[in-house]
Formats: structure tokens, sequence, C-alpha cells
């Protein structure tokens, strides 16, 4: 892996803390023991595997940042040998709250979907 990877890696996690600093505790997930970094791939520019111990979902999650610039998220069975669910074409706004429906709070998850903010301005 390179020092790319490892940034693209970081970012999923800092745009899953910042809809939620505590999402990633709730679910069981701490860097280096149950998180880690996935290398570069054809299907994917980057990602994370997760073990989580959430209330609906324990076990392997991976999170792909995929080439077009969104997410697949993939949840594995108990052993993390075969995958169970796939959810793609998840972005960045929607990536927390997405994953904390299926691993820890179901459709009333508490975690909001982040807003699209702009600096764009029309000239002409």
């Amino acid at each position: 892996m390179n020092k790319e990877t490892f940034y693209y890696s970081k970012e999923i996690l800092r745009q899953i803390d910042f809809a939620d600093a505590n999402a990633r505790n709730c679910w069981g997930v701490i860097v280096g023991h149950t998180c880690f970094a996935l290398p570069e791939s054809k299907e994917r520019r980057a990602g994370i595997k997760m073990i989580c111990n959430g209330f609906k979902h324990k076990g392997r999650v991976d999170i792909d940042l995929t080439w077009a610039d969104d997410y697949t998220i993939k949840f594995y069975n108990k052993d993390g040998t075969k995958i169970k669910k796939t959810l793609e074409r998840v972005y960045a706004t929607e990536l927390c709250r997405t994953l904390d429906i299926h691993i820890e709070s179901g459709p009333e998850s508490p975690v909001p979907e982040l807003q699209f903010t702009t600096t764009v301005t029309e000239v002409n």
C-alpha cells in the first residue's frame, strides 16, 4: 500500500466521523484493532475493512471508494467468508447514516444525512 491509499482510507473515516463522531464507537470499531486500510484494486481506489459489533450486524464490513467517487459497502457473514449484502452507489453524504442503519440502529437511525454546501457563485 502507498501513501495515497492511506490518505483515502483516512478520508473515509473522516467522512464517517464528520456525520457522527461517536458512530464508530457504537459499532465497536477501533482503528488498528478492528479497522484496517484496504489496497487499491481494479474495482476500488481505496477502502477500509471494519470488524463491527453492532446491534444489527456483527462481523466484517468493507467500504470501498470506487473509481467513480462513490462507495460500495459489503456486509459479510459471521466468519467473514461470504458476502451477505452489497450496497452500491452510496455517496459521501449518505455514508454514515447508511452504515448505522445496517450495523446498529435500523431505519430509525439518529445519524442525519449530511447536507451539501457550495461555494460556487455565478459570474455572468
